[in-house]
């Protein structure tokens, strides 16, 4: 059982906080009126503040020019009212899709609350190209401020979102 034990922490050490590994994005179809849809689930940012920002994205292909953000906040219920992007210098701010905060609790019995905001889609290759990408939510607590990626430091964030706009560009 130990040595079960060390292989799993050492196997944790070496990959479990690798930037570039995560969830692959999702490609389905909706019944209703056939609209393609790519998503991928929202994955770390930089973590550098409490609330850790989880970010994700979707498309579908009747809404063509616009990337669906998601933003979820881990572990405590907070209202999400407003987001920005700062990428390398340019402040842009997110078109909120919500209009509400949605609250709940996961499988492992953690809090956290998701709000949806859009980008435009050229807005959006840029994020992906940027060298300096830099998220501001405003919350009840205030505003929580957390990178994507800031030079040299990448983030699981910004790999999810490369993996989903290659599916979304095949299926486009």
């Amino acid at each position: 059982m130990t040595k079960i034990i060390a292989m799993l922490a050492i196997c944790f050490s070496l990959f479990g906080c690798a930037n570039s590994t995560g969830l692959k994005p999702k490609l389905s179809k909706t019944g209703f009126d056939d609209v393609t849809v790519v998503s991928v689930q929202p994955h770390g940012m930089g973590c550098k503040s409490y609330p850790c920002v989880m970010l994700g994205a979707q498309w579908q292909s009747n809404v063509k020019d616009l990337i669906y953000l998601d933003f979820k906040s881990l572990y405590e219920f907070t209202n999400i009212y407003s987001a920005k992007i700062n990428i390398d210098g340019e402040v842009i701010d997110l078109i909120d899709i919500s209009k509400f905060t949605d609250h709940d609790i996961d499988t492992l019995n953690n809090r956290y609350s998701l709000h949806t905001f859009a980008i435009k889609k050229n807005r959006f290759a840029d994020l992906l190209s940027a060298k300096k990408v830099w998220v501001q939510i405003k919350t009840d607590g205030g505003n929580v401020e957390d990178y994507i990626v800031d030079d040299e430091k990448d983030t699981k964030a910004i790999h999810a979102l490369k993996r989903f706009n290659v599916m979304m560009e095949n299926n486009s």
